[in-house]
């Protein structure tokens, strides 16, 4: 009490004397406070005050750090081969990645670990120019009970590698499953993606960058193709529409891609290029880091054309590299 006093709670002591006197009486302190707060004696309490001696600053209470140490994650014996296996991968080092992918199939681990190594031994066929091989692997891997990212990504591999053997609606059918995972609802409830594992994102993303023709950016073909007056491409009815379609394709910058796809779609809304629009709009908001909006616009792109194989693999990207990766790592 007499510290409080110091700090500058003058009334302190008064009140801590009159809680006896409350105590003893039958009415609750919403009414007795009243009462004694009339009942202050401004001289007595100033003699009181005469005799303190105040604080110079505001007391600071150094709370009590405790550290507790984690305990390191608990590895499997296949998750170690696969840790192993993945850093050899990385570095491009396929012979000793594979035979470490093997090794990690006969150790004990999680179905979604055998499933990792399924996804590593597809991805070296992949690289080492072997599709069929490469298929066979990634339909294992889908067969072994994988986690989200993985299962993600294989559908993107099978889907890439549908579309390269001349299977259009097989790639579709890959595009489609890649996308029925339901990651769509926490990516716009948190307006930004999920913060990632670095490494794996670093990983995933430079994978799938080398093995397959980047869908960070427009398709060359597919613009030339939609361009007006194209050969089997779609086609304008007026001059109007003609110069909008051609300023959106010749725009330089997301911003400025955005904005022309928007007045094509709102000054002209049964374009031929109404998919296309879509879909260069959620390429801009995916280079903008804006993982909602380029999702938003990647679906009305399919729904206006549920063959527009690049939406497809932008959201599959956009999905499988906006997931969390909750596996446990062997800290190093």
């Amino acid at each position: 009490m007499d510290q409080a006093v110091r700090q500058g709670y003058i009334l302190t002591p008064y009140f801590a004397e009159q809680l006896p006197v409350f105590e003893k009486q039958p009415q609750g302190m919403r009414f007795y406070f009243e009462e004694m707060v009339k009942g202050i004696d401004p001289a007595h309490e100033t003699a009181r005050l005469s005799q303190v001696t105040f604080d110079k600053g505001q007391q600071v209470r150094v709370a009590k750090q405790v550290t507790i140490a984690l305990p390191a994650p608990v590895l499997s014996p296949s998750a170690k081969t696969l840790e192993k296996a993945e850093d050899l991968y990385s570095d491009r080092k396929l012979d000793g990645a594979k035979e470490l992918y093997l090794k990690s199939l006969e150790q004990q681990g999680s179905p979604q670990e055998h499933a990792q190594a399924w996804y590593g031994l597809a991805r070296i066929s992949v690289l080492g120019n072997q599709p069929d091989a490469a298929v066979k692997l990634f339909q294992k891997t889908l067969e072994a009970s994988p986690d989200n990212q993985t299962k993600a990504w294989s559908y993107v591999y099978l889907a890439r590698l549908a579309r390269a053997a001349g299977e259009p609606q097989q790639a579709a059918k890959f595009y489609k499953a890649g996308r029925g995972w339901p990651w769509k609802a926490p990516l716009i409830a948190h307006a930004k993606p999920p913060r990632l594992n670095q490494r794996t994102f670093r990983k995933t993303r430079r994978i799938i960058h080398e093995t397959f023709c980047c869908t960070c950016t427009l398709p060359r073909r597919r613009i030339d193709s939609a361009r007006p007056g194209a050969k089997g491409g779609p086609s304008t009815e007026t001059q109007a529409e003609a110069q909008a379609v051609q300023a959106m394709l010749q725009a330089q910058d997301p911003d400025a891609r955005v904005q022309a796809a928007d007045a094509l779609v709102t000054k002209f809304a049964n374009t031929d290029f109404k998919s296309l629009a879509f879909y260069i709009e959620a390429d801009a908001y995916q280079q903008k880091n804006d993982t909602a909006k380029a999702i938003v616009f990647g679906e009305q792109a399919l729904q206006v054309d549920p063959n527009n194989f690049d939406a497809s693999a932008l959201l599959a990207n956009v999905l499988a590299s906006s997931t969390r990766d909750n596996r446990p790592r062997q800290r190093r």
